[in-house]
């Protein structure tokens, strides 16, 4: 790919609001020179990245989507602005698997030089292009396999490395352990032991936390970090000059909202050490606790309780309850409407009460999509209903509302 001109993207603004289907049959047999595919692809990526990539995008007009699957695999905007927070700054940084170069724009105005690797021949030329429309000077773009770079670094130390092991099988399916991931980071931490001072390894949420920790023989942290909606990843920083660092891992469950970021930090020994919650059922007018998708993926449950002064309805159940407001939670507050026994007389009644309700299920021993079935209701609204079994095994239907601000 060489460097698209001025009409490339004036077609491009052009054609901005129409069907890329249409487009494609359209131009299809085209024979005028240009590159109505490549074109189509810019209109496709803008309309289903734009929103992630916003900030991106409006710094570069010109940004340059090699194929859709670049896009669909970049971290957001967001999400890069926090890793920027974990590297090193002043000192050079690798980026392993760059991609299609989000984490690699962002992070290197907080380095003195970034190697950003890429395999792919296609995506590393993007790469060049898009960080010369970026402005971004200290960037060198590398096309080779991160296995092969990590042996061929000249003896250069750098202060951060980046790595995003690919988080689904040569099959498509998930991958739940960190050495099933491509490339095998585990294989890789001794020569990466000699090439830079902190590791920070990028991975699928579904990844187990302890058993994560275990595979890099100890890190510093391991961070959930998600958005109030989804646990987006994990990432594990590896301080390879911190020879305390195993067994004293700081897991933090962090979440991106629109004005703030909500931590949730903690060991193990903390959890393991806090009180067993009250096991009790909450009242009408009683506050209800949903945590962050990032704060769930952590296990924290008897701290979380504990550290809030929370009542919970079943052991793993993470879903809280007091009669008190505690605006510091890390997560959503409810207020309860109403408390309902999961019997046949509510459920006949539920739809004429609530047409149109959220549903969300926990221990309840079926999908939120079986019970809103069930129940004859509309998703939408402000409202949730909760089916939940409590300490007594009864199941119940808990209609709840947001508490403005949560």
């Amino acid at each position: 790919m060489t460097t698209r001109s001025d009409e490339f993207y004036r077609w491009i603004e052009d054609h901005a609001a129409d069907d890329p289907l249409k487009m494609r049959l359209k131009y299809a047999s085209a024979g005028d020179g240009f590159d109505y595919d490549a074109a189509i692809t810019q209109i496709e990526c803008r309309k289903q990245f734009g929103k992630k990539l916003a900030d991106t995008l409006s710094r570069a007009p010109h940004f340059y989507f090699p194929n859709r699957l670049s896009g669909e695999q970049s971290t957001s905007d967001r999400l890069a602005d926090y890793h920027k927070t974990l590297v090193m700054k002043d000192e050079p940084l690798i980026d392993l698997t760059s991609g299609l170069g989000i984490d690699v724009f962002h992070c290197s105005a907080e380095c003195s030089r970034t190697v950003a690797v890429e395999r792919s021949s296609e995506v590393a030329e993007a790469l060049r292009t898009n960080a010369a429309e970026l402005g971004c000077k200290n960037i060198k773009i590398v096309c080779d396999d991160c296995r092969d770079v990590i042996y061929h670094t000249d003896g250069e130390m750098f202060g951060t490395a980046f790595i995003d092991p690919a988080r689904r099988d040569k099959n498509g399916g998930r991958v739940f352990r960190l050495s099933d991931c491509e490339p095998d980071v585990t294989l890789m931490l001794p020569k990466l032991s000699e090439i830079c001072r902190r590791l920070i390894v990028k991975m699928s949420p579904m990844l187990d936390i302890s058993h994560t920790i275990n595979a890099l023989g100890g890190c510093s942290e391991i961070i959930a970090l998600g958005t109030s909606t989804e646990c987006k990843e994990l990432i594990a920083v590896k301080d390879f000059c911190d020879s305390n660092q195993a067994g004293n891992t700081l897991i933090k469950g962090m979440t991106l909202l629109s004005d703030r970021c909500v931590e949730f930090t903690f060991t193990k020994e903390e959890e393991a050490g806090a009180p067993a919650p009250a096991y009790t059922l909450p009242e009408k007018g009683n506050y209800l606790y949903e945590p962050f998708p990032s704060m769930m993926k952590l296990g924290a449950n008897r701290l979380m309780a504990f550290r809030y002064g929370l009542d919970a309805f079943l052991p793993n159940c993470r879903l809280y309850h007091s009669s008190a407001e505690e605006d510091n939670f890390p997560g959503e507050m409810f207020e309860i409407k109403e408390m309902l026994d999961y019997s046949s007389r509510n459920i006949k009644r539920f739809k004429k009460d609530y047409p149109q309700i959220n549903v969300a299920t926990r221990n309840f021993g079926m999908s939120a999509e079986t019970l809103r079935s069930k129940l004859g209701v509309r998703e939408g609204g402000r409202k949730r209903v909760f089916g939940i079994i409590g300490y007594n095994d009864r199941r119940f239907l808990i209609v709840a509302e947001p508490v403005k601000g949560s």
